[in-house]
């Protein structure tokens, strides 16, 4: 997210950030230090909350769940560096943290490694894929710091793209109340 073509200065606008993009109707967000002070700056998020990224200027913002619209959720997509080999196990890091205005908190992040490109999905609710990386049920993000996930995955072959997001269905999400004040969503 450290890469942008240019600053943010509202939500929706994952297209400033190099390289990722949305693959659905959604809208996630993109948060940068550049538009600080701002909606969308680092670290103060009017109306998301307050974090420092977590080694650098930037960060996304997706939800993973909203108790006003079943099954309602953002994705971020990203090409790969390189193609995924055959038959080789890829290791996955990536830091999470909870905005502080948000209600709920879920687990349910998973990562999905597509041989194509996803784009345009006509949705703004689960995408139909298994996700090869699912964060644990017992790994909840907080909203004060940055929190780890990781997860192994033996490639297929010829996957070029990740998407990150949750991938089930509302049932099958599991959340728990926060104690803060705010948005109906994780």
């Amino acid at each position: 997210f450290e890469q942008y073509s240019g600053c943010p200065d509202n939500v929706a606008q994952l297209d400033s950030a190099s390289f990722w993009f949305n693959p659905t109707y959604a809208t996630p967000d993109y948060f940068n230090s550049c538009s600080n002070p701002s909606i969308v700056g680092v670290p103060n998020n009017t109306g998301v909350g307050y974090q420092n990224a977590y080694g650098g200027s930037a960060y996304s913002g997706i939800h993973l769940w909203h108790m006003n619209v079943p099954n309602y959720r953002e994705y971020i997509e990203v090409p790969l560096l390189s193609t995924l080999t055959f038959n080789v196990c890829y290791e996955l890091k990536m830091y999470i943290s909870l905005s502080e205005f948000s209600s709920y908190n879920s687990s349910a992040l998973g990562v999905y490694f597509s041989k194509t490109s996803f784009t345009n999905f006509s949705t703004s609710y689960n995408l139909p894929f298994i996700p090869q990386i699912n964060n644990s049920s017992l790994n909840l993000p907080d909203f004060i710091n940055w929190t780890l996930v990781t997860g192994s995955y033996t490639a297929q072959g010829g996957e070029s793209f990740l998407i990150l997001g949750n991938f089930k269905s509302d049932l099958n999400t599991t959340v728990t109340l926060t104690p803060n004040i705010g948005d109906n969503v994780v």
